[in-house]
């Protein structure tokens, strides 16, 4: 079910390299791949960018 709403929320998204990233890193989820220990894009200890990451997802969602 958390996929599927993924995929809905994600498909909304006007930025497709935006929409890339966030589809690739769904498929790692779903496939049960651990993300690194840390975000080297951000940064930030993992949980709190998987916390940032759906927040984005909603916003974008929202506002598309």
């Amino acid at each position: 079910m958390a996929f599927e709403r993924a995929m809905m929320l994600i498909d909304r998204i006007a930025d497709r390299e935006r929409k890339d990233y966030l589809l690739s890193l769904t498929a790692v989820k779903e496939l049960g791949l651990s993300p690194a220990p840390i975000d080297l894009e951000k940064h930030l200890p993992t949980k709190r960018v998987e916390a940032n990451r759906a927040q984005e997802i909603e916003s974008a969602a929202d506002s598309g």
